[in-house]
């Protein structure tokens, strides 16, 4: 009998400590769940962040910058405050700053360009202007026709002394 009561005291005292482990591993399993959940949960912002960078921030951003009204705020917010915070925000945020860089370089080599055009342009009439003063200059000295005078004085719009090649050759 005191076997029994020995091993019954045993067996006791094993069921307890099994208990006190089964519990254990049951608030381990719990916090597991909740970490998975949580995971699941940051993924899921994630998603929705990369979502809603690729179809709303960044179009938004680079139509602002288009219009030249764009700054890093015109790309709005985050969907999700914990993901501006990680990793993944800061990387995000690098997108919008490389956007916003190369749309400057762009924006400024289109201009260099532009004015390049405009400059070659300008020098090829002003070559041009140069050609017809200088036909109409020497009609006009050397023509007595009254009547071919007549016909070219009206498309005149300056008077030939004032044409900025004919001031220039003349130095007044």
């Amino acid at each position: 009998m005191i076997a029994a009561g020995t091993l019954a005291l045993l067996y006791r005292r094993k069921a307890a400590e099994y208990k006190g482990h089964a519990a254990t591993l049951k608030r381990q399993a719990d916090a597991a769940r909740q970490r998975v959940a949580d995971a699941e949960r940051g993924t899921a912002a994630r998603d929705e962040e990369a979502r809603h960078l690729a179809e709303s921030r960044l179009p938004a951003f680079v139509d602002a910058l288009r219009h030249g009204t764009g700054d890093m705020s015109s790309a709005g917010g985050f969907l999700h405050p914990q993901v501006a915070d990680g990793v993944t925000g800061r990387a995000y945020l690098s997108v919008l700053e490389q956007v916003n860089t190369l749309t400057a370089q762009a924006s400024a080599h289109a201009e260099e360009v532009a004015r390049a055009a405009v400059q070659a342009v300008t020098r090829s009439v002003q070559a041009l202007v140069y050609e017809q003063q200088s036909a109409i200059t020497h009609l006009l000295d050397t023509e007595h026709d009254e009547k071919l005078l007549e016909l070219v004085q009206p498309t005149l719009t300056t008077r030939p002394a004032s044409w900025p090649a004919v001031c220039r050759s003349s130095g007044s």
